[in-house]
């Protein structure tokens, strides 16, 4: 059996819900641009000469919307334009 590989990551993020569609947006593009910075300076230093000591990785950020009111079965999220509601986001 092989050990397992190392595995570096930048730190966590909790997930925060937004009842504003725009502030559940800036923050996904905050963790987008804090992942591919972190991910092109792993790169970069490679590029430079540093091997790599574990396998690198990043996630994209992710969110959903959820409608203001119960619905039945099926997306209610179908539609790209949730008016209302709560945007998670991670």
């Amino acid at each position: 059996m092989s050990a397992t590989p190392l595995l570096e990551t930048p730190p966590p993020i909790l997930t925060e819900a937004f009842i504003d569609a725009g502030a559940a947006v800036s923050r996904l593009e905050e963790i987008y641009e804090r992942n591919t910075e972190f991910l092109r300076n792993r790169f970069e230093a490679y590029v430079n000469g540093l091997p790599f000591t574990t396998r690198v990785r990043a996630h994209c950020p992710w969110a959903v919307g959820l409608p203001p009111r119960r619905v039945g079965c099926g997306y209610a999220a179908a539609d790209k334009h949730i008016r209302g509601g709560t945007w998670i986001c991670a």
